[in-house]
This record gives C-alpha cells, sequence and structure tokens, in this order.
C-alpha cells in the first residue's frame, strides 16, 4: 500500500480490504502481491525472493576458447550463460597459442551482455646470431635491428617471413621461414 513496514519477518495490522504487499531486496527481484485483509483474522505470508540475474554471450575468433568467470571455468567459445547473479565478474578467454583476454564484466538484470573478442595468435619469439656481431637483420623488407654478442631476439608474428642478414663486406644471406604461434627458434 506504498507504506514501509520494515524488514521482514513481520507482523502488521492492518484494516480490511484489499492490499498491495511489494517485498523489496537489494540483488533480488520485486515480489508483488495483492491479498484481502478480513476483521480479526491472522493471515500468513510466505514467500521465497529470487536473485536478479542477467545472461553473457561470449564469442570468439577463432572459436574454441575456454571461458572463465572469476577464475571458474564454463566451457568453450560460442558459451551462452543463462541466469547470472547480477553483478561483476573478471573475464578470461584461454586458447592455445593465443594471448589470453582478461577483462572485467557486468551483468544487469534482466540483460544479455554479448562478449565478442578475436584473440591474437602468440608471437614467435626467434633468435638472429652472426659471427662476427654487427649483422643488420630485415623481415620482409624491412631493418629490424643488428645482432650483438648475444644475438638479437625479435617477436614475430605467426606464419611466413623472409629473412635477410647484411655485414660490410661479407655475403648477405636471404632465407625464407613459416614460424607457428609461440614457436622459438
Amino acid at each position: 500500500d506504498s507504506q514501509s513496514y520494515g524488514v521482514s519477518p513481520k507482523n502488521v495490522t492492518l484494516k480490511e480490504g484489499r492490499h498491495r504487499l511489494n517485498l523489496t531486496m537489494e540483488g533480488y527481484e520485486r515480489k508483488t502481491e495483492i491479498f484481502d485483509a478480513v476483521a480479526d483474522t491472522t493471515i500468513e505470508l510466505s514467500y521465497i525472493l529470487s536473485r536478479q540475474t542477467g545472461d553473457l554471450v561470449v564469442i570468439s575468433q577463432p572459436e574454441k576458447a575456454k571461458v572463465y568467470l572469476n577464475d571458474k571455468y564454463y566451457g568453450t567459445t560460442p558459451l551462452e550463460l543463462k541466469y547470472l547473479e547480477v553483478g561483476e565478474y573478471f573475464l578470461s578467454i584461454k586458447k592455445k597459442d593465443h594471448e589470453e583476454i582478461i577483462q572485467k564484466i557486468r551483468i544487469d538484470w534482466n540483460s544479455t551482455a554479448t562478449i565478442n573478442k578475436k584473440l591474437n595468435p602468440l608471437p614467435a619469439k626467434v633468435a638472429f646470431f652472426s659471427s662476427p656481431s654487427g649483422a643488420t637483420v630485415f623481415i620482409d623488407g624491412k631493418k629490424r635491428g643488428e645482432t650483438k654478442d648475444s644475438g638479437l631476439i625479435l617477436d614475430l608474428k605467426a606464419g611466413k617471413h623472409e629473412i635477410k642478414m647484411k655485414l660490410k663486406r661479407y655475403y648477405e644471406k636471404t632465407e625464407s621461414i613459416e614460424l607457428s604461434a609461440g614457436e622459438r627458434t
């Protein structure tokens, strides 16, 4: 009846007639009930409130990436999770040989959050050495650095690359390599 009576359980004396009961609690769905009060009669009303929930859809390219919410595994993409409690979560999307995606997400009541992510392949790590040191290393026609006594270590995308090494008064060396995601060579 638009009047607050406090927190349940609660005994309330009402006038005879039709009344509206609204039960509210943060994080739970509101429950509204209309009932008739009869003079000199006790009515016991008992309810179980439902948690507020929302849904989550997780899509990734490539598919079949593992999905974790707050470090709990839920399945692989594409994935639809229904009836998650409203609130904030840490989402993690993992796939072998790809960079992990970690982000904070929010699930809102009675709505669907959709997360669509492209997973980047892990770079390959390639070590270049020359004797003597000081050779200039070109990857796909672009200068990327010079070798030192300890070598030169570069991160390269997976796939085919043309490698060229040049050093004054020495023959230049050109070679093609094909790298896999996360490879170390």
